[in-house]
């Protein structure tokens, strides 16, 4: 099993990558078959017989997750670039209304109803105002038992 370590670098995103990961694991699968092969005394052709496939195979698999992971940082890029449109308010007497209206509505609830409220949320939708809103709110009015529950659903939203 190969180890890795994160070092800070752009690469540590694949080390954190489950798909990554388990190709990995293919691999360091195709290279234990062939020392096998080598051990059982197969001769040099034979095992680049055996192996070229499953070698493609696996080049092929490791192309396609990459490709994979390209799409999937484009999509967020394109998210967040959406993201930094609607913060541009067209019109910010109604933004300032909205606001007004969220911080009263988290003001006059209890705490259940703001545990709904966070765990509800959707995590596209929630803005960085709401959010500092639910979490002036948070730190307020809940328990430490309450905070530690509510957390992992608050930083899905964050």
């Amino acid at each position: 099993m190969t180890t890795t370590t994160i070092t800070g670098d752009t690469w540590d995103v694949y080390f954190n990558d489950r798909r990554y990961r388990n190709l990995l694991g293919d691999f360091e699968d195709l290279i234990t078959e062939t020392k096998s092969l080598i051990r059982q005394g197969y001769k040099t052709d034979v095992i680049k017989n055996k192996m070229d496939n499953k070698a493609l195979s696996l080049q092929s698999k490791f192309k396609e997750l990459g490709q994979i992971l390209l799409d999937e940082h484009e999509e967020k890029i394109v998210e967040i670039q959406q993201k930094e449109k609607e913060s541009s308010y067209e019109n910010p007497q109604v933004e300032m209304l909205k606001r007004q209206d969220i911080e009263a509505k988290v003001n006059l609830i209890d705490a259940e109803e703001l545990f709904n409220l966070v765990y509800n949320a959707n995590p596209k939708t929630t803005n960085v105002y709401e959010l500092n809103i639910y979490k002036k709110a948070i730190e307020s009015r809940l328990t430490e038992d309450e905070n530690v529950r509510l957390k992992p659903y608050f930083d899905v939203l964050v």
